[in-house]
């Protein structure tokens, strides 16, 4: 089967007890496991995270193109002493030391730590950045340019190419986006096809840090903060370090005994420790040409490091003072530079080779397509479907091996149906037959999605190839109208030089950020949803809403904002799951102000959609998270309840949320509480309706809600006035007494204080 390395991840080995007479073997297949999930690991978390690298990849090319190499930077750093500064909770002990040393030792800092350090005074001369999430340069590069702006000017940031555009795009200071070399699909864009720079990168950004200060030929290397442990009180990080959001995931990772640095003993989780693993195979690498202390002061033991206080390291390797300052220059002292004009046609060539490999792909998967139809083919012997079906899989084999990507994505896919497939591999029966077309069918279209989603971005290259000097950006008066002119058009060439052109502006302009126009905001996040990324258009959006909102605008022009914010919101895009609910909501506000019948008929059907989408979600979602299912049932519940409002069945909906309180008022009162405010306010205005039906299920709901009063109480609900001529009307004494501002309190037969 073509499964490739995966299956041998998840392998043991078994030694019948006769023959197990030494360890030998045992040895060797610890040696090769550990070798492949070392090649798993740097494979990638999930084909999207893959995929998302390649997006971020080609969006930093014009980056990557105006590299300096990193051999430039040699005679900057060589021979002079390092101190790379992780985010370990043992960081407070010791890093006020580095106060008044930019002169006398290179720092280089881990992202995370950034903005901690230049609020005590302390200007690293490299920052390092490896993670892809939007999330790493949200939280850590906008507050340090708002309020560090000079500073950045005169700090190498060297990030990887799969990091957020805006991480180098919004950098002011110089700039190098590497490739990681571990990475097949790093190698495959960034150094085949671009000829750019690749580096030993691990797994995080202080792998980064001692991959750097390794490369400019360091005279001593020292770490502190690198604990890769939890400290005896619990903490993830030093202070100030992560969001608390972050730091409680962090805490929550099972916990792992490790040899302390100390000589005690230390927690650490299955992350840190694979870290750990990486450093002493990066040490290992360097052997000794490079003394490396750690000088944490606490944290795990990492073989290889010399364990030495922060002082002695300082005194022995930092105690010469430079005679010019190291590294204290803006970006326009270390210039980049565009490719000649015969490297450019070699990048071209090296496209174009690419894409007919996509091409020879995607005809393997119809020859797969049309082998896989006919071992379905009644009437064959089992021999001849078995024959076939290995002739499929010697076809997903050439497609694996024709691009790293495709070998990642599409193996990736084909392994989470290895068990499966085993046990369909015979053929033997309707069943068997049936339910292997069906596994191979899928997995096709898996392999083209992933080859139209390389041809996008391969193709989005050549015009990136044209120019990549981006002299004065337009202003945003200058910038709008082409975003206009180009989302006006009937055919949206993704792939055309204007395309490139604004895709390049927003990797330098973050316009969540500052006073942008919220029209230009909203055209920007249409663009951005146009090229898949969703997630991106969302945060735009929302920040287009804010400065709209209480703004006058025709009916018309604020219901077409609603539609697009929704599909936004409804969209898939690589890690980040659509927000059904949220999109739902954003349409109530649709209807409230179109007029127009064909802005009513696409709310309709993108209603229908997105509550399609969301309960086969929530579907794949249960069988996978059962701890969640209660909320997963509430959510389908009401999922349920939106549908059959779609469908104009009143009587249906209000069944369906009278379920929802029955399933979940008393754990999830913040997810019900507001149903029952909605089921109340809907059946007090429907119980004289002129259809029978509808009225009878109002009443009835009505009455559902007063048996469920002393739980409502508890939770916090309160009823509007209307409810107490309800109640009179079923022959009810009620007694009410509350200020004109609190919401009335409703017993029956008793008088009860307002709150």
């Amino acid at each position: 089967m073509p499964l490739g390395i995966f299956p041998l991840g998840d392998a043991e080995l078994v030694v019948h007890r006769g023959l197990d007479e030494t360890r030998s073997d045992h040895q060797l297949f610890d040696a090769i496991k550990k070798e492949i999930l070392y090649r798993l690991t740097m494979l990638g978390n999930s084909p999207e995270d893959t995929l998302l690298g390649v997006r971020h990849g080609a969006l930093n090319t014009p980056r990557i193109l105006a590299n300096p190499t990193l051999e430039s930077l040699k005679p900057r750093f060589e021979g002079k002493p390092f101190v790379c500064v992780a985010a370990g909770p043992s960081l407070d002990k010791n890093v006020e030391q580095l106060v008044g040393m930019e002169d006398r030792c290179v720092i280089v800092a881990c992202d995370t730590v950034l903005l901690p350090l230049l609020r005590r005074g302390i200007r690293p001369h490299v920052v390092t950045s490896i993670e892809r999430p939007f999330l790493n340069y949200e939280v850590y590069v906008p507050q340090v340019l708002k309020e560090f702006p000079q500073e950045a000017r005169e700090i190498l940031l060297v990030c990887q190419s799969v990091s957020h555009p805006l991480m180098a795009g919004r950098w002011p200071g110089p700039c190098i986006v590497v490739g990681k070399a571990e990475s097949p699909t790093d190698r495959w864009l960034v150094g085949k096809i671009l000829g750019g720079t690749i580096m030993i990168s691990g797994m995080s950004v202080a792998h980064m840090a001692f991959s750097f200060a390794s490369l400019m030929r360091a005279s001593a290397i020292a770490f502190i903060g690198l604990d890769l442990a939890f400290s005896k009180e619990g903490d993830t990080h030093a202070k100030g370090i992560l969001p608390q959001a972050l730091m409680n995931d962090e805490k929550t990772r099972d916990r792992i005994c490790v040899p302390g640095s100390l000589g005690d003993e230390v927690e650490t989780n299955v992350i840190w420790l694979s870290f750990l693993q990486m450093f002493e195979r990066l040490l290992s690498a360097l052997g000794t040409r490079i003394a490396v202390s750690d000088c944490t002061e606490g944290g795990a033991y990492i073989e290889g490091m010399k364990i030495e206080p922060f002082d002695d390291y300082i005194r022995r390797e930092c105690s010469c003072l430079s005679n010019e300052p190291i590294f204290l220059m803006e970006n326009d002292s270390l210039e980049g530079f565009f490719p000649a004009v015969d490297r450019i046609q070699e990048i071209r060539d090296r496209i174009g080779q690419e894409l007919d490999a996509l091409n020879r792909v995607e005809t393997l998967l119809e020859k797969i397509e049309e082998t896989v139809s006919r071992a379905a083919a009644p009437a064959l012997t089992a021999k001849r479907r078995q024959e076939l079906g290995g002739a499929v899989a010697d076809l997903l084999d050439e497609c694996h091996r024709s691009n790293p990507v495709v070998s990642f994505v599409g193996q990736s896919y084909t392994h989470m149906a290895g068990a499966s497939l085993a046990e369909l591999r015979f053929l033997e029966t309707v069943e068997q037959v049936d339910q292997w077309v069906q596994l191979h069918r899928e997995m096709v279209e898996a392999h083209r999605v992933g080859v139209a989603f390389l041809r996008q971005w391969l193709e989005y290259l050549r015009p990136v190839l044209e120019s990549s000097e981006e002299g004065a950006w337009p202003e945003a008066t200058e910038i709008q109208p082409r975003f206009s002119a180009f989302l006006g058009q009937e055919v949206t060439d993704l792939r055309s030089p204007e395309a490139c052109f604004l895709s390049r502006y927003l990797c330098a302009h973050d316009l969540e950020e500052g006073c942008w126009p919220p029209q230009l905001r909203w055209e920007a996040a249409r663009f951005l949803a146009c090229q898949g990324r969703s997630f991106e258009a969302r945060r735009i959006m929302k920040r287009a809403y804010e400065s709209l909102e209480g703004l006058p605008a025709p009916r018309e022009s604020i219901a077409a904002f609603f539609l697009d914010w929704a599909r936004m919101l409804g969209s898939h895009d690589l890690c980040e799951l659509p927000l059904y609910a949220e999109a739902l909501e954003v349409l109530e506000s649709v209807g409230e102000f179109s007029d127009s019948p064909d802005q009513r008929v696409e709310l309709e059907r993108l209603r229908r959609h997105l509550l399609e989408e969301q309960r086969d979600f929530l579907k794949r979602f249960r069988k996978v998270t059962p701890f969640q299912d209660r909320t997963l049932r509430l959510l389908l519940h009401r999922n349920r309840a939106e549908e059959a409002l779609t469908k104009r069945n009143l009587p249906e909906a209000l069944r369906w949320v009278r379920s929802m309180l029955d399933e979940g008022l008393e754990s999830y009162p913040g997810t019900c509480v507001p149903m029952a405010h909605w089921l109340l306010r809907t059946a007090l205005n429907c119980r004289f309706a002129a259809d029978p039906v509808i009225a009878k299920a109002s009443r009835e709901a009505l009455d559902d809600l007063w048996s469920r009063r002393g739980l409502l109480a508890q939770k916090g609900f309160s009823w509007p006035p209307e409810m107490q001529a309800y109640l009179e009307e079923q022959g009810l004494q009620v007694f009410t007494q509350t200020a004109d501002t609190q919401p009335v309190d409703l017993q029956e037969g008793e008088v009860v204080p307002g709150d």
